[in-house]
């Protein structure tokens, strides 16, 4: 997208002609971070999305598919060097302090098994496992599901 075209979006935004979840610019400007103001956002459109878009158009063979984005955690690991040193950036990060942000909450997969058939699949690929821990936490979820959702 060209200055041309990125003014002219900019344009129909501010004109209230937006599309998708928000029905007005100040909706998307109020949903954006404090900081993210429209001279900023204009001049990401310019500096970053513009380009972007132009030299995708220009060389469509650049884009990379949904299949060679996405892979699998065995996938990822198989190109890995367990054996590999860090470098002294990851080291660092690894040796970092909290900052207080770090917000863990918990995580309850009974929450989304609600129907039997979520529970039947997750019975079945703890089973097709072999492992035992696994096949009975397996099953107290399952019955957490069951008790949560009145799944029979």
């Amino acid at each position: 997208m060209g200055k041309k075209e990125t003014e002219e979006a900019i344009a129909d935004g501010r004109a209230g002609r937006i599309a998708g979840r928000f029905g007005s610019v100040d909706e998307l400007l109020a949903d954006l971070k404090a900081d993210d103001t429209p001279e900023n956002l204009e001049n990401w459109l310019h500096e970053k999305a513009g380009p972007a878009y132009d030299a995708l158009k220009a060389d469509p063979a650049r884009a990379v598919s949904a299949d060679r984005v996405r892979y699998t955690l065995d996938e990822l690991l198989a190109q890995c060097d367990p054996s590999a040193e860090l470098t002294t950036q990851e080291r660092e990060w690894l040796d970092a302090p909290a900052v207080g942000r770090e917000v863990l909450t918990p995580f309850d997969p009974a929450e989304h098994l609600t129907d039997a058939e979520a529970v039947a699949a997750l019975l079945a690929d703890a089973e097709a496992t072999g492992d035992l821990a696994y096949i009975e936490h397996a099953r107290e979820v399952a019955a957490r599901a069951r008790t949560m959702h009145g799944i029979k």
